[in-house]
């Protein structure tokens, strides 16, 4: 038995231990306290990330269907007030589009905030807050289900044998013209440095590397280009394609908005409106030279597939007004010529050749999507892919 003496040094000894102790007790649960409302606020914050982004993501996409110029400013309204919903006390870095640093085509939707986190015992220690930060990335994707967008389709001029120009200087062109093999044949006629005179003032020398694209094909049977075969195959076998026939055409016979012409046809006279601005139509011409004569403006988006191995011609004429072709024209196996003659083309030519005789004429690159659902350039979906892989800033 411990006599009162030994007790007493055994209290003693257990209450300088604990007052030993006591501080880094307290430290410890300080720790436990703050690190633990540290925590509670990241996982808040990240939330508020996850759904800025999303919001951001969604209503950009809507925006951008409704053809909205201001479309990234509406996207980082929504975004803003989900992070001042779920975290009124945070920081924002980032809140904006974002280019992928692995595919510059891909673009994210990115939310990053910050937020200092005020600390209760870790103050004691000189450590009064700490910053943490949650970043959340969405993915947009340029083709939605109902929507076919290639690369072939993302210039001006695109061609694979010969461009030819007469009277260049009377003509002003807005777009890249790109060819698709190396040596390819370019004749600018009555400009001796080859240069064309875009609406902006700059030049354009289609010689240049830059409009030297080999990744472009123009054959539907590319392996690059096979997905625009299959999808012009399921539009000719589709229950919804108008079958049309006859050698003359005029715009009040493309009722449709996929139009096959399986026989040989001489003429399309493009004499009206074709649908609303809104609207696209598609004709895909199976065999025979065609030539469409543009005598009022198309108004909606007009695509054509020429399949055949016959030149596609068109023109207007003197007698008509200034009008306005908006158009997606794809002849694979053949040449497109074009007569202008006050013409102005609004779209996409992709031809072996492309030709383009007369006078006046103004050509401007148009993203027109290579399918009739409507819009600009084809129609933008989201997928939550919150991963950290945007890089750099995007202008729009």
């Amino acid at each position: 038995m411990l006599s009162g003496k030994g007790q007493n040094d055994q209290r003693g000894a257990f209450l300088l231990a604990t007052a030993l102790l006591l501080p880094f007790l307290l430290a410890a649960l300080g720790m436990a306290v703050d690190f633990g409302d540290v925590f509670m606020q990241k996982s808040r914050l990240q939330n508020a990330a996850d759904a800025a982004a999303l919001a951001g993501a969604k209503v950009y996409v809507q925006e951008l269907k409704s053809n909205n110029a201001a479309a990234a400013d509406q996207a980082f309204i929504s975004a803003k007030q989900y992070v001042t919903a779920n975290a009124s006390d945070a920081t924002i870095d980032v809140l904006d589009l974002k280019k992928s640093q692995s595919d510059a085509k891909t673009l994210y939707y990115v939310a990053k905030l910050e937020q200092s986190v005020p600390l209760s015992f870790l103050r004691y220690f000189g450590i009064d807050s700490i910053t943490i930060e949650a970043m959340a990335n969405v993915k947009l994707t340029s083709q939605g289900t109902n929507t076919n967008t290639f690369p072939l389709f993302e210039n001006l001029v695109t061609f694979s044998d010969r461009f030819n120009v007469v009277n260049s200087k009377m003509k002003s062109w807005d777009g890249n013209i790109i060819h698709t093999k190396e040596n390819s044949y370019i004749n600018i006629n009555d400009n001796p440095n080859n240069l064309l005179k875009s609406s902006t003032g700059t030049t354009i020398n289609p010689r240049d590397k830059q409009y030297y694209d080999p990744a472009l094909s123009i054959s539907l049977t590319a392996d690059s280009n096979k997905g625009l075969k299959n999808y012009i195959d399921s539009l000719m076998t589709s229950a919804n394609t108008k079958k049309v026939n006859g050698q003359s055409i005029s715009s009040a016979d493309l009722s449709s908005t996929v139009n096959w012409f399986p026989d040989r046809i001489s003429e399309i006279k493009l004499n009206q409106a074709i649908g609303s601005a809104n609207t696209t139509k598609i004709l895909i011409l199976s065999q025979g030279a065609a030539n469409i004569h543009v005598s009022a403006d198309t108004v909606g988006k007009l695509i054509i597939f020429d399949l055949s191995t016959e030149q596609l011609h068109i023109a207007t004429t003197a007698s008509d007004k200034s009008v306005q072709m908006r158009s997606l024209i794809y002849t694979p196996n053949s040449e497109i010529m074009m007569n202008p003659n006050g013409l102005n083309f609004y779209g996409s030519l992709v031809s072996r050749v492309v030709d383009i005789q007369a006078a006046t004429g103004t050509f401007t690159y148009e993203a027109i999507s290579a399918d009739a659902s409507g819009g600009s350039g084809g129609t933008a979906s989201y997928s939550a892919a919150l991963v950290s892989d945007a890089g750099s800033d995007i202008v729009w």
